[in-house]
């Protein structure tokens, strides 16, 4: 299936754009981002495109303390507008009413898939962990349609290898159609890419034996480019939306903020797997004749470095642009025959983007555009291999 949007507020013509690009096969909706009439309206309009549409029920959010921004959720029915704690969810009926307000909504809007409700955690072993399985078998109960379980987790609870394998064998058992699966990022550097090796390598193994071992559907949420990287454990899609709080999963996106300044403009590079500022980065590129080394070769390039000033690089534009330079690896991934030619596909992209960052003046670079993620890309990468060829 390979690339979803994850929809958010400013869709405009981004999602119809990115369909008739041949680019994208799924929309997750959102109902934070849309009121509930128009929310059924959208769903309505984008059925004449053959695309998935599932819905992320974002229960998460009533977990979150402090001043969450939960958008238009408090104008659907199935919100709660209780204290949700572990106190109120160890209620059994209030479980029962959870899933059943989400499941008959998403019944409402007549979707294919539903996707069940569920909580966010950050370890395997803790109790929230076990209030989500008892979300996920109650919905697995309430219907008997194509369900997903929803789950919503810090990419902590990966470091430990045996909670992970533990976890697995519950959820494996699971009488589903798949998962829908939102990994948030626990990071500690300015590069949104970096992430360790060992805890890399057991995300892959959980994926991978989900979608290869025991043939669930799998969708990863809020994933962008690093879920190039794990496309190749053989899930069925990676998410990925417009703002950089539809590509990556951090609560900290769901708190009111303070007006911020536009980001400055930037172009994914789907040869080095990072996305550069036009100026001064990709001027400088530019300037030394090298710019060719990390063109994607998308349909949308020439917007780009005809004018570097960004006069053309509209945000739409931009957003386009990264769908179909991340589509056309997924697309590669996909011409693969087994887990291990993709691995080793991604291990010679990888090596190819650390050669061509070693012409690029990357001393120069702001610390999101380095190439630091791409050695921890490599060796998580490598250790998964093993994985896979002690099985």
């Amino acid at each position: 299936m390979g690339l979803y949007v994850q929809h958010a507020y400013g869709k405009s013509d981004k999602i119809t754009n990115g369909i008739k690009d041949n680019n994208i096969s799924g929309i997750i909706l959102s109902p934070k981002a849309e009121t509930p009439s128009n929310l059924e309206e959208y769903v309505d309009e984008m059925k004449k495109y053959n695309v998935e549409m599932l819905l992320d029920p974002q229960f998460y959010l009533c977990e979150f303390e402090g001043a969450v921004s939960t958008g238009k959720l408090d104008k659907y029915p199935f919100y709660p507008q209780n204290v949700i704690n572990k106190k109120y969810l160890s209620v059994p009926n209030n479980i029962h009413n959870i899933i059943e307000n989400y499941v008959d909504y998403q019944n409402k809007l007549s979707l294919e898939t539903i996707i069940s409700p569920n909580i966010f955690f950050d370890s395997f072993d803790s109790r929230m962990s076990q209030i989500a399985l008892s979300l996920a078998n109650e919905a697995i109960n309430y219907t008997d349609k194509n369900l997903m379980i929803s789950i919503c987790v810090n990419e902590v609870a990966f470091k430990n290898f045996d909670d992970v394998q533990d976890f697995l064998d519950i959820i494996s058992l699971f009488d589903v159609s798949g998962f829908y699966i939102i990994i948030e990022r626990n990071l500690h550097s300015n590069n949104p890419n970096l992430i360790d090796s060992e805890t890399l390598c057991n995300i892959m193994y959980f994926l991978y034996n989900l979608s290869e071992i025991n043939m669930y559907k799998v969708i990863l949420g809020y994933s962008d480019y690093l879920g190039i990287l794990l496309y190749t454990t053989g899930i069925d899609a990676i998410a990925t939306g417009w703002y950089e709080n539809t590509r990556r999963f951090d609560r900290e996106n769901f708190y009111q903020k303070t007006a911020m300044r536009r980001p400055n403009k930037r172009y994914f590079s789907n040869k080095i797997f990072n996305a550069l500022l036009l100026t001064p980065e990709i001027q400088m590129i530019q300037d030394q004749g090298q710019i060719g080394k990390i063109l994607s070769q998308s349909k949308y390039d020439h917007y780009m470095y005809n004018d570097l000033a960004g006069g053309e690089w509209s945000d739409s534009i931009s957003c386009l642009s990264r769908w179909d330079s991340i589509k056309h690896i997924l697309d590669g991934i996909d011409s693969k025959k087994n887990t291990l030619e993709k691995i080793s596909f991604m291990q010679q992209n990888i090596i190819q983007a650390q050669k061509i960052y070693k012409d690029l003046p990357e001393e120069f670079f702001d610390t999101k555009s380095k190439s630091t993620h791409l050695e921890s890309w490599l060796e998580g990468l490598n250790k998964f291999e093993d994985v896979i060829e002690r099985m």
